[in-house]
């Protein structure tokens, strides 16, 4: 066999057909559902008795198209109020009828419809805001199947216990298919090669260079595997361990440059309201920002602008310099006993995480924490970057969690949102790093912070976040994190004992370029590996082909998107792999040559509505 030889391995072969032919049926499972039929879990009570919370709808898409929608139908709709939710009634009147509303009636002008909930005193409906347009008529409901409360009633024990099932028979399945796991006949197809002879030593070399770079991923995926087995993956409601009025004063602190005040004024707004309304006492909102965003006065408000002026000892840039402002005699309001929670302009609260937030300080055993943060909340705005951010929510599921619950040490490092410090200690680790360590502020922090035998644990409870926006604002977003996790692990400052797996894992991103081309390469050029090597390999790829799968399990609600959806969202985010590798990819060869002391924003303001 020459170099140029094109002979695929039976692995290869199988794998991209299996990716065809998942691509294949992922089109027409969505021509299906848009086009032919689909099937809604209802909620709510405006159709009782005839529909009930969670009961499961199968609806058709070919009677609206063909406009045969008749009085006494019950169909799914756009929300003539809010176009980004739907409505399940019956119709009551096509156009030409009269209606009477109130005391008032009126003819059903032509292409529009009357609706209304059977359970007319808790409906809000045609009666409210008038007949509504036919095409916003999406499905007509053909069979109804009675309540779903045994996936509802499922423990959050059963759901994981589920959940590990599932993780463990796709590792063995790709352990088995792939030929990781050389069981029964199955012979390694490369066994009868003799690399040295065919491709020469240096080639040779090359080729089992490039092979185990691909191990270099194996500690973090060790700990994702732990992490999301050995801990409740689905865990309940957060609840409270101790009264609100007990816990220590909390400062939610945000860091912005200021060039999104509406984006800011509007989840302040959100955050502040959530605090109260989950109890939350003893607690105030600071907004520590380059140009100022005009919050409004209230008494749990607090604006910071940084000055122009100002400058750290060591010279520290960025969000490192505005943290570092807010530690300054004069400028800082808080006592050495009180707490921070640091958030992203674009982070907001949920009930779970304040209460979370309130067990972790009211327990006071670490000085650090983080918790979780999801991304398909509310609107998505580009389900690409969403979806490929599913791995990010397994991610913290998995060996962030682990790291802080059983060994209370950044390992891998931590993420500058969602972060629960105490104000002595943060004083005491400081942001004031010098340039190094402002592009991944959050990174030098927790490093420091672990040179210091400070101790974390992980909070319980979720924080909402988006994902970029644009495919530019995703790629730029991984270039910036990987240029200042690169700079943490060059840092002098940082011992190699305390940042060994950060930088294993840093290296197996940096050389992402190369361990990725062993796709194309086991192909081309296949060469005899130990079975534990094969294994290995495999197993890394199942775990993380498995965070994507369990990151839309754990981000999106089964519920609010219906079985089907949930399913294709599943099969979505398997899709966006192979885009996140390119992106990943582009970044590390972008960021390792270009000017490695920028921090790019990425812009979180949605777009202002035109009315035409």
């Amino acid at each position: 066999m020459g170099l140029l030889s094109w002979n695929l391995r039976p692995m290869t072969r199988r794998a991209l057909g299996m990716a065809g032919g998942i691509f294949k049926y992922c089109c027409i499972a969505h021509c299906t559902f848009e086009y032919i039929a689909d099937i809604v879990v209802c909620s709510g009570s405006s159709m009782e008795p005839t529909l009930f919370t969670n009961n499961v709808l199968l609806t058709e898409h070919i009677s609206p198209r063909l406009q045969k929608i008749k009085r006494g139908d019950i169909i799914v709709a756009k929300s003539p109020t809010d176009p980004r939710q739907f409505v399940c009634k019956r119709v009551t009147g096509i156009a030409g009828d009269r209606v009477k509303s109130g005391i008032f009636s009126e003819v059903i002008p032509p292409g529009h419809v009357w609706l209304e909930g059977d359970n007319r005193g808790n409906s809000t409906d045609s009666r409210n805001y008038g007949p509504v347009p036919a095409g916003l008529i999406r499905s007509r409901a053909i069979l109804r199947r009675r309540k779903i409360n045994r996936v509802k009633m499922m423990s959050s024990r059963m759901k994981h216990a589920l959940h590990c099932c599932l993780f463990i028979t796709l590792i063995t399945a790709f352990e088995v298919f792939t030929g990781g796991a050389r069981i029964g006949d199955l012979a390694d197809p490369s066994a009868g090669v003799d690399p040295w002879q065919q491709y020469g030593v240096f080639a040779t070399c090359l080729l089992y260079f490039f092979r185990l770079l691909a191990l270099l991923s194996l500690p973090q995926v060790v700990f994702n595997f732990l992490g999301l087995t050995l801990y409740n993956a689905f865990p309940d409601g957060v609840k409270l361990k101790g009264s609100p009025l007990l816990a220590p004063y909390i400062c939610i602190r945000v860091v912005t440059r200021g060039d999104f005040p509406q984006l800011v004024q509007r989840n302040v707004k959100r955050n502040l309201q959530r605090c109260v309304d989950t109890g939350l006492e003893n607690f105030m909102i600071e907004v520590v920002t380059d140009k100022p965003v005009g919050l409004p006065t209230d008494h749990r408000v607090r604006e910071v602008v940084v000055p122009a002026a100002y400058r750290t000892k060591t010279g520290a840039l960025f969000k490192s310099r505005a943290l570092q402002y807010c530690l300054e005699n004069g400028v800082n309001g808080l006592s050495e006993t009180d707490w921070i929670v640091h958030l992203d302009e674009e982070t907001l609260l949920t009930e779970n995480s304040v209460r979370g937030i309130l067990n972790f300080v009211l327990d006071g055993k670490h000085p650090f924490g983080q918790g979780l943060i999801t991304y398909a909340n509310e609107d998505v705005v580009n389900w690409v970057t969403t979806l490929a951010d599913s791995f990010r929510v397994a991610d913290d599921m998995g060996k962030l969690r682990l790291q802080f619950s059983m060994f209370h040490r950044p390992l891998f490092s931590w993420k500058g949102s969602y972060v629960v410090t105490q104000m002595s200690w943060e004083r005491k680790v400081s942001f004031d790093n010098g340039p190094d360590g402002s592009v991944a502020e959050d990174c030098f922090f927790a490093m420091r912070a672990f040179k210091e035998g400070l101790t974390f644990n992980f909070i319980e409870g979720e924080m909402w976040e988006k994902s970029p926006f644009t495919l530019w604002d995703f790629l730029q977003q991984r270039k910036r994190w990987m240029q200042g996790i690169l700079l943490v692990v060059h840092s002098p400052i940082i011992p190699v004992r305390h940042k060994l797996l950060l930088a294993v894992s840093c290296y197996s991103w940096v050389t992402m370029p190369l361990s990725t081309s062993n796709v194309i390469l086991a192909a081309l050029f296949p060469i005899p590996c130990p079975p534990l090597m094969d294994f290995l390999c495999v197993f890394i790829g199942a775990v993380n082909i498995y965070m994507y799968v369990f990151g839309v399990m754990k981000s999106f609600s089964l519920y609010r998107f219906g079985a089907v959806r949930f399913v294709l969202c599943i099969l979505g985010a398997l899709c966006t792999i192979p885009f996140n590798v390119l992106i990943e990819n582009v970044a590390v060869i972008w960021g390792l040559f270009s000017h490695k002391y920028r921090f790019y924003v990425v812009s979180k303001e949605l777009p202002a509505s035109v009315t035409v």
